[in-house]
């Protein structure tokens, strides 16, 4: 076997056996002053916690979505919303308006190990970690290794923020860091061995201080810094291609500055395809609007005037509003602070739609009274919400469906930096019932032989990760059944009447007939298709193989002599093709000479009509040859 094919299978096979990422961990949301939601149910269901804090926070769920943990980076509460044991004293801090100061990560091949990371906004702490362990205090966990030091960025530490992607292999987490006033990531890596603390620098971009996130696009291609504006910076966003193989910031990136906009939420859709960013317009003491960016419209002239502003701050009626950060939920909607108005969050139902599509709606999200918001949602993985919401394309047409691959994966639409190259593709069509059930062509189309609901699955393989969409497709109109009969094999110089019968309510011919039945007359083998069309304008097509023979009564292919008579048996009339006059005499079965035909030549007729049904002797003669042949007449 070629070596690449042998690497290309092992590749494809430790793609589709890498773990899949349980959404049902970012299911419980606790942020703010005491306020949560829980998004086991649609839409989510109001929570009230023990936490508050106007800025960052976390919050994690075990597989099944109940609540395990939240913090504020200082403190931990455990399910019961008491403090957890030995949970207070963490190195983050409250104050601290950069979004990202306080991550939580599971630790790879453990069921009970979680990594919080904390960072310190003025110093001296730092870049931190503490460990809780869930299997300790009768399941409600406790913090065994308290601020141990990740990364000493003195002095220059304001603006600290944190995110954090899975890495390639589908199992390891990286975790990235940016400091104030530098051009360095630091990348470090979370794996069953626990945390390495020596990282992966990157000095790359624009030099940073200020407020504003970090973000991960969900997919692990992408990394996004953004800085609000200062004394000391111009407000920018950042956004360097990421290798999740090696921790790497790349040099190329794509600098987003705009003179009306000073960025500080910043999130990407779950497809990888739009920025979000909160913003201002005017005066950037406040924050006064969301703004999105398409990631896919081209170059980096094209993708800063994509930009389109979301929210008119006219149609506000709570006064003058104030954006702060987001966070993708797991129901694949935006979720944005807006922190002015109390109790109530914006939502952006399809982040993966261009501009308005993406349907944005102010204060749609109200939380329990006595509760507020504040500024920041709880700080997740990217990976967990990779193509939430993303949808395979189809064409129902009756009983037969078109698919094709999602937007964000096809490389011909100016957007295949958002993912990684796609290598393969695997449908199932979820028709049990059909021989052709699966599908690895891109866009593929099937047909299914029964009405009723499918849920369909599509398989995305890359090259270091995989993602798998389903799709309900119902068929609802059935094509016509039809069937054909009449004799689809004549004679040469035969006629045959072909017609269709079944539940469709016009016919059409190839031949240019409209009507059940076509007389076919054809000298020549070849292939009919008719077309069924039915009450409800579905349609099913068949090819009729129509074929012509000669029914050769007598061939004969002797020193240059060419004879042939046919058909055999005979209706009305013989015809004879040959290269030389022949003479041409029929005899009964009893000897009687019945005709003579003497310098027959070819393309020549006999009618044989006269005579009874019955056998008969045919002789062809030259002057140099003869022969005696049956021939029947019907």
């Amino acid at each position: 076997m070629n070596t690449i094919i042998k690497v290309a299978m092992v590749l494809c096979f430790l793609v589709s056996t890498l773990p899949s990422i349980s959404q049902n961990e970012t299911k419980k949301w606790y942020f703010g002053g005491y306020a949560g939601l829980d998004f086991m149910t649609s839409p989510p269901t109001v929570l009230t916690g023990s936490m508050s804090t106007q800025n960052n926070c976390v919050s994690m769920a075990d597989a099944a979505g109940n609540l395990m943990f939240y913090s504020n980076g200082t403190t931990i509460w455990n399910q019961n919303h008491q403090i957890m044991a030995n949970g207070t004293g963490l190195a983050g801090n409250l104050s601290t308006t950069v979004q990202g100061e306080v991550l939580v990560v599971k630790k790879p091949g453990s069921n009970t190990l979680y990594y919080v990371f904390t960072a310190d906004y003025v110093g001296p702490n730092y870049y931190r970690y503490s460990i809780i362990d869930m299997s300790l205090a009768a399941g409600m966990g406790s913090v065994t290794t308290k601020n141990a030091l990740l990364w000493n960025t003195s002095p220059n530490f304001d603006g600290s923020r944190m995110a954090a992607v899975k890495h390639c292999n589908g199992v390891d987490y990286w975790i990235t860091c940016h400091a104030q006033f530098t051009t360095e990531y630091h990348s470090f890596l979370l794996s069953s061995a626990g945390i390495n603390t020596v990282a992966v620098m990157s000095n790359v971009g624009d030099a940073q201080s200020g407020f504003g996130a970090i973000r991960f696009s969900p997919n692990g291609k992408k990394i996004a810094l953004a800085t609000y504006p200062t004394s000391a910076v111009t407000g920018s966003i950042n956004i360097h291609d990421f290798d999740n193989s090696t921790g790497q910031v790349s040099t190329n990136f794509i600098r987003i500055i705009n003179g009306t906009v000073a960025p500080l939420g910043m999130e990407f859709s779950p497809d990888g395809t739009k920025l979000y960013s909160t913003g201002v317009i005017g005066n950037p003491s406040n924050s006064l609007t969301v703004f999105q960016w398409d990631l896919c419209s081209g170059n980096e002239l094209a993708i800063n005037n994509s930009i389109i502003p979301l929210i008119a701050t006219s149609t506000y009626t709570g006064g003058a509003p104030i954006f702060y950060y987001m966070q993708i939920g797991p129901d694949g909607k935006l979720y944005i602070c807006l922190s002015n108005n109390g109790n109530q969050l914006v939502v952006v139902n399809q982040p993966n739609l261009l501009g308005t599509a993406c349907g944005y709606s102010l204060q749609s999200q109200v939380q329990a009274p006595g509760t507020s918001i504040g500024r920041s949602l709880p700080n997740f993985p990217a990976s967990f919400f990779r193509n939430l919401q993303a949808s395979l394309e189809s064409t129902v047409i009756c009983q037969h469906v078109q698919f094709n691959l999602p937007s964000h994966s096809q490389t011909t639409n100016g957007c295949s930096s958002t993912n990684y190259p796609l290598i393969a593709t695997h449908w199932n069509f979820g028709d049990i019932a059909s021989a052709t059930n699966t599908s690895n062509i891109s866009n593929p189309i099937h047909y299914y032989n029964s009405l009723g609901s499918y849920t369909v699955q599509l398989i995305l393989q890359y090259n270091c990760t995989s993602d798998t969409i389903y799709k309900v497709i119902s068929i609802i109109n059935a094509n016509p059944t039809f069937s054909i009969g009449g004799r689809t094999t004549i004679c040469k110089g035969e006629t045959s009447t072909l017609t269709a019968t079944g539940s469709s309510s016009t016919y059409s011919w190839s031949t240019g007939a409209t009507t059940p039945s076509v007389i076919l007359t054809n000298t020549n083998s070849t292939n009919f298709t008719v077309v069924a069309t039915g009450s409800n304008n579905c349609t099913t097509s068949k090819v009729v193989p129509f074929t012509v023979n000669k029914c050769l009564g007598y061939s004969e292919f002797q020193d240059q002599l060419i004879i042939n008579i046919y058909p055999n048996p005979v209706k009305e009339s013989l015809k004879i093709e040959t290269n030389t006059p022949v003479t041409f005499t029929i005899f009964n079965n009893t000897g009687q000479l019945l005709m003579q035909k003497d310098n027959l030549g070819n393309g020549q007729e006999i009618n044989l009509s006269e005579l009874a049904s019955g056998l008969y002797f045919v002789r062809l003669s030259t002057n140099k040859w003869s022969q005696i042949k049956p021939i029947i007449k019907e």
